[in-house]
C-alpha cells in the first residue's frame, strides 16, 4: 500500500520553481525570444491650445470643473496656458473620456 505524505507549501513551491527553471532554460536553448513591446507613437498632428482650451470649457460647463482643474495640475500648471504644447495632446485625452464612464 502506497504512502500519501502531506506536501508543504514551501516544497510546492520548490518544485513549481525548479519546473519553471527548466522550461526557461529549454526556451534558451531554442533561441526563442520575446518581442519587446512598442511604445505607441505620438500623435503626428499638434494639438493647439485653442482646441484643448474648447474641449476643457465644454467640459466645465457639463459639471467637471473639479476634474478639469485636476487634469491641469497633474500636467504641471495652474492654468492651461502654464502647460507644455508637448502635453496638450495627453490633456485633451484625459478631457474627452470625462463623463463617459
Amino acid at each position: 500500500m502506497r504512502m500519501i505524505r502531506d506536501v508543504s507549501p514551501i516544497e510546492e513551491l520548490a518544485r513549481a520553481h525548479e519546473q519553471m527553471a527548466v522550461a526557461l532554460r529549454k526556451v534558451i536553448e531554442l533561441g526563442i525570444t520575446v518581442p519587446k513591446e512598442e511604445p505607441e507613437p505620438e500623435s503626428e498632428t499638434q494639438v493647439s491650445l485653442e482646441e484643448v482650451r474648447g474641449v476643457l470649457a465644454e467640459k466645465s460647463r457639463d459639471g467637471f470643473t473639479k476634474e478639469v482643474r485636476e487634469i491641469i495640475e497633474r500636467h504641471g500648471g495652474q492654468r492651461l496656458s502654464d502647460i507644455p504644447q508637448s502635453c496638450y495632446g495627453n490633456v485633451l485625452r484625459e478631457a474627452e473620456v470625462l463623463g463617459n464612464g
